[in-house]
């Protein structure tokens, strides 16, 4: 009997027999691809459960508790429904300064409560985000900066790129 030996190996282990890869490669028989196939032009799509995403839980949070503390520093306390507020006033200029879905919006600022709040305006946006970390060294930054390639960047201070602003 043959043996594939090493990383190779479909179960992980160091030795798999040459029957076992054989199975490996039968996994996906003519009606699974067909399956695929009919998901993908929309015919046969299945239910999905409604499941809340961040958004869903943050609406529900200022809906159900408005006047809770949200965002508590040292410096602040929001309730959610100044946060939310806040976050959607930034969320409008961020949307009207190119970002949305399929983009990113940067984030660098030094207090992590407004980077915090930056992801969700972010998201309400429609945008993903990346946080630009302020103990990389200046050349690693900007080279970040340059390959995340985000629609906007919302931060301040030192380590903030210079097209960075605030809302």
């Amino acid at each position: 009997m043959s043996a594939v030996n090493g990383p190779d190996a479909p179960d992980g282990s160091d030795v798999a027999d040459v029957a076992d890869v054989a199975d490996v490669a039968d996994v996906a028989d003519v009606a699974d691809v067909a399956d695929v196939a009919d998901v993908a032009d929309g015919s046969d799509v299945p239910d999905v459960p409604d499941v809340p995403d961040v958004l869903d839980l943050w609406d529900r949070s200022v809906r159900d508790h408005a006047a809770r503390p949200a965002l508590v520093t040292p410096h602040r306390v929001l309730s959610y429904r100044d946060a939310d507020r806040l976050t959607d006033a930034w969320a409008a200029s961020l949307a009207g300064r190119g970002a949305g879905p399929g983009e990113l919006v940067g984030l660098a600022f030094g207090d992590p409560a407004r980077t915090v709040l930056g992801m969700l305006a972010a998201l309400k946006a429609g945008a993903g985000f990346t946080v630009l970390d302020d103990r990389l060294p200046p050349a690693a930054r900007a080279a970040l900066v340059d390959r995340t390639a985000a629609a906007v960047w919302l931060g301040d201070g030192a380590h903030a790129p210079e097209r960075a602003y605030v809302p």
